[in-house]
């Protein structure tokens, strides 16, 4: 049969209790929450039932299923622009997108580092979030920004690197020569520090997705509406996992009912093989049903 047409892959549902979890996350900031005591009021600024969901579990299921490639590929295409071009203008204005991508990934390690709490699940992958700052990440925002009478350096890159600046206590990287061009050095230093950042959120990614493992399976450390919640998902589960068996079914039922197909018994493959003799061989006798 063909593969895809297997029964592993046509589910009807293939989503994980994270991605359930992560969706009810996501919903969650869409649906107003209103206190009791305040209904009769005429409120034009509402906060969302975001909140509920907005703990360790929650955050380090968005983190495990952050989509990295897209944010790879778009980085790329841009540092390879940057390499192709000789436009100096047009050079200035790429640098600047690729500087806009790292502080987008910047400030994504920096809410897990400032938000995620500190227990006996978390307490490695923090300290190797910190170390990693403190060690490379925290320099690269610093060979960064003094690119900045060289890139095209607007507003938003001014806020976002100067509060990342202040938060990591970026070591001040003296000015750049005084040359007016970007030259393929320069886009080799860049791509040095994409990568350094995107290793890291591969690694934000897979630690992520451990941890949350093992807070699926510990509910006792997880808050009540939140493992009640589970529970309603571990339910569906079985759900999930019965009409997901609805395409092996319907397979069986087509293949064998109505069109009577019946399985033949497995046999062995066959092949021809050539043999020649060694020049030093003057004959070798094989002996019946010769394994090789």
């Amino acid at each position: 049969m063909r593969k895809d047409l297997l029964p592993e892959n046509m589910k009807i549902d293939d989503r994980s209790i994270p991605d359930l979890l992560d969706f009810v996350r996501q919903y969650s900031s869409h649906i107003n929450f209103i206190e009791e005591n305040k209904l009769d009021l005429e409120l034009t600024d509402y906060e969302s039932w975001e909140l509920f969901f907005n703990d360790d579990l929650a955050l380090l299921i968005g983190v495990s299923n952050f989509k990295i490639d897209p944010v790879e590929e778009l980085a790329s295409e841009q540092i390879s622009k940057a390499a192709s071009t000789s436009d100096q203008e047009l050079r200035r204005e790429i640098f600047g997108n690729i500087a806009r991508i790292i502080l987008g990934v910047a400030q994504g390690v920096d809410h897990v580092r400032y938000n995620l709490e500190r227990n006996k699940f978390t307490s490695d992958f923090l300290f190797d979030i910190s170390n990693a700052i403190h060690r490379e990440l925290r320099t690269h925002i610093g060979t960064i920004i003094s690119y900045k009478s060289l890139i095209s350096w607007k507003e938003d890159l001014e806020v976002g690197y100067s509060t990342l600046e202040k938060k990591w206590n970026v070591k001040e990287i003296p000015p750049l020569r005084t040359l007016d061009k970007l030259k393929i050095y320069d886009v080799n230093v860049f791509r040095k520090i994409f990568q350094s950042f995107f290793y890291t959120v591969h690694f934000a990614i897979d630690k992520s997705k451990s941890i949350v493992s093992v807070l699926l399976n510990k509910s006792k450390d997880n808050k009540p509406h939140v493992a009640l919640l589970l529970s309603f998902f571990r339910i569906f589960e079985h759900i999930r996992d019965l009409q997901n068996e609805l395409p092996e079914k319907h397979l069986n039922y087509y293949y064998r009912d109505v069109l009577k197909f019946k399985e033949k018994k497995a046999r062995a493959d066959s092949t021809y093989v050539c043999l020649e003799l060694s020049g030093d061989v003057l004959g070798y006798a094989f002996k019946f049903q010769q394994l090789f």
